[in-house]
Protein backbone atom coordinates (compact mmCIF):
# COMPACT_ATOMS: atom_id res chain seq x y z
CA UNK A 1 0.00 0.00 0.00
CA UNK A 2 1.12 3.47 -0.59
CA UNK A 3 0.95 6.18 1.96
CA UNK A 4 -1.22 9.79 0.59
CA UNK A 5 1.31 11.76 2.92
CA UNK A 6 4.46 10.04 0.91
CA UNK A 7 5.39 12.25 -1.99
CA UNK A 8 7.60 14.67 -3.81
CA UNK A 9 8.91 17.75 -2.92
CA UNK A 10 7.28 20.69 -2.63
CA UNK A 11 6.65 22.98 -5.89
CA UNK A 12 7.28 19.61 -7.86
CA UNK A 13 5.12 19.76 -11.09
CA UNK A 14 1.58 17.80 -10.41
CA UNK A 15 0.08 15.87 -12.44
CA UNK A 16 -3.03 17.49 -14.06
CA UNK A 17 -6.55 15.58 -13.03
CA UNK A 18 -9.24 15.02 -15.52
CA UNK A 19 -11.30 18.22 -16.11
CA UNK A 20 -15.47 17.56 -15.60
CA UNK A 21 -17.51 20.20 -14.11
CA UNK A 22 -14.98 21.18 -11.15
CA UNK A 23 -11.57 19.94 -12.02
CA UNK A 24 -9.89 18.14 -9.23
CA UNK A 25 -6.66 20.34 -9.13
CA UNK A 26 -8.31 24.03 -8.72
CA UNK A 27 -10.22 21.97 -5.76
CA UNK A 28 -7.31 20.43 -4.41
CA UNK A 29 -5.65 23.87 -4.81
CA UNK A 30 -8.53 25.87 -2.98
CA UNK A 31 -7.79 23.54 0.03
CA UNK A 32 -11.34 23.50 1.51
CA UNK A 33 -11.98 19.82 -0.10
CA UNK A 34 -8.47 18.30 0.27
CA UNK A 35 -10.41 15.91 2.98
CA UNK A 36 -12.91 14.88 0.88
CA UNK A 37 -9.96 14.13 -1.72
CA UNK A 38 -8.24 12.14 1.16
CA UNK A 39 -11.55 10.29 1.74
CA UNK A 40 -12.22 9.69 -2.05
CA UNK A 41 -8.93 7.90 -2.00
CA UNK A 42 -9.23 6.24 0.61
CA UNK A 43 -12.40 4.73 -0.15
CA UNK A 44 -10.48 3.25 -3.63
CA UNK A 45 -9.33 -0.73 -2.93
CA UNK A 46 -5.79 -1.88 -4.00
CA UNK A 47 -4.82 -1.64 -6.62
CA UNK A 48 -6.41 1.56 -7.25
CA UNK A 49 -5.29 3.35 -4.80
CA UNK A 50 -1.63 2.47 -4.57
CA UNK A 51 -1.84 3.24 -8.74
CA UNK A 52 -3.59 6.56 -7.94
CA UNK A 53 -1.06 7.57 -5.84
CA UNK A 54 1.78 6.56 -7.11
CA UNK A 55 1.26 8.17 -10.18
CA UNK A 56 -0.54 11.68 -9.02
CA UNK A 57 1.17 11.92 -5.56
CA UNK A 58 4.42 10.35 -6.36
CA UNK A 59 4.67 11.25 -9.99
CA UNK A 60 5.58 8.10 -11.18
CA UNK A 61 5.30 7.18 -15.32
CA UNK A 62 2.90 4.30 -15.72
CA UNK A 63 6.24 2.37 -16.97
CA UNK A 64 7.44 3.07 -13.94
CA UNK A 65 4.16 1.93 -11.84
CA UNK A 66 4.07 -1.45 -14.10
CA UNK A 67 7.46 -2.62 -13.05
CA UNK A 68 6.87 -1.32 -9.54
CA UNK A 69 4.04 -3.11 -9.20
CA UNK A 70 4.46 -6.03 -12.07
CA UNK A 71 1.22 -5.48 -14.06
CA UNK A 72 0.91 -5.09 -17.76
CA UNK A 73 0.32 -1.37 -18.98
CA UNK A 74 -2.52 -1.80 -20.16
CA UNK A 75 -3.83 -3.18 -16.74
CA UNK A 76 -2.81 -0.50 -15.06
CA UNK A 77 -3.87 2.43 -17.33
CA UNK A 78 -7.41 0.66 -16.70
CA UNK A 79 -6.72 0.77 -12.68
CA UNK A 80 -6.29 4.33 -13.20
CA UNK A 81 -8.78 5.07 -15.69
CA UNK A 82 -11.17 3.72 -12.86
CA UNK A 83 -9.66 5.25 -10.10
CA UNK A 84 -9.94 8.76 -11.76
CA UNK A 85 -13.35 7.96 -12.24
CA UNK A 86 -14.09 7.26 -8.69
CA UNK A 87 -12.20 10.23 -7.33
CA UNK A 88 -14.00 12.40 -9.86
CA UNK A 89 -17.15 11.54 -8.89
CA UNK A 90 -16.97 11.92 -5.41
CA UNK A 91 -16.62 16.05 -6.24
CA UNK A 92 -19.17 16.07 -8.93
CA UNK A 93 -21.10 12.91 -9.58
CA UNK A 94 -21.46 10.63 -12.18
CA UNK A 95 -23.84 12.53 -14.25
CA UNK A 96 -21.66 15.38 -14.07
CA UNK A 97 -24.01 17.28 -11.72
CA UNK A 98 -22.10 18.72 -8.04
CA UNK A 99 -22.71 15.53 -5.72
CA UNK A 100 -23.29 16.78 -2.14
CA UNK A 101 -21.45 13.21 -0.78
CA UNK A 102 -18.83 11.11 -2.15
CA UNK A 103 -19.28 7.71 -3.17
CA UNK A 104 -18.49 4.31 -1.08
CA UNK A 105 -15.74 2.46 -1.41
CA UNK A 106 -15.08 1.54 -4.90
CA UNK A 107 -14.55 -2.18 -6.25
Amino acid sequence: MVSLDAGSEEGANRRELPEKGRALEEIVAQGRDSDKLRWAVEGLSEPFRSIFILHYYQHFPLKEITQKLGKPLGTVKVYLHRARKHVHAAFVGPSGAASPSAPGSFL
